[in-house]
């Protein structure tokens, strides 16, 4: 009898049909939601008083480099630059005030435009890492069989 190596298995068909769910990172995207609810905090606190874009920014930061080294162990590529995107944008909103002399008057309808448009930019961010974990659980899913 000759075995063939690229036949199909005709002993268990139950064994070719996987009803297993893809694994998700639940850390990765309790992570995201947590870190897009800060940042709509960020955007509420930056409309109501300016000067709060100093708590508001550390804290999103910080949020957003645990959201990096979350998706960098997952291997999530969005997730990981979405979270290093907060530390650069608060560094870049730190270089604006301090570039053009801005006292808090000043600050508050330039910077609050700009923490619009990243608040905008991180929806999309946001979805576009939990499509990408969704084709990485299916990825790993596949890789099992």
């Amino acid at each position: 009898m000759v075995l063939n190596p690229y036949a199909p298995t005709t002993d268990l068909p139950g064994l070719c049909v996987s009803d297993e769910k893809p694994p998700r990172s639940k850390w990765l995207l309790s992570w995201l939601l947590w870190h897009l609810a800060l940042i709509a905090a960020s955007v509420a606190g930056a409309e109501y008083d300016i000067e709060s874009i100093m708590f508001s920014g550390t804290v999103f930061t910080l949020s957003g480099i645990v959201l990096a080294i979350i998706a960098f162990r997952r291997g999530n590529r969005i997730a990981m630059l979405f979270g290093l995107s907060s530390l650069a944008f608060a560094i870049l909103i730190v270089v604006l005030i301090n570039v053009m002399a801005w006292n808090p008057r000043d600050a508050d309808r330039p910077v609050c435009i700009l923490i619009w448009g990243y608040a905008l930019a991180s929806v999309a961010l946001a979805w576009g890492s939990i499509r990408q974990e969704g084709l990485l659980a299916k990825a790993i899913l596949a890789g099992k069989e």
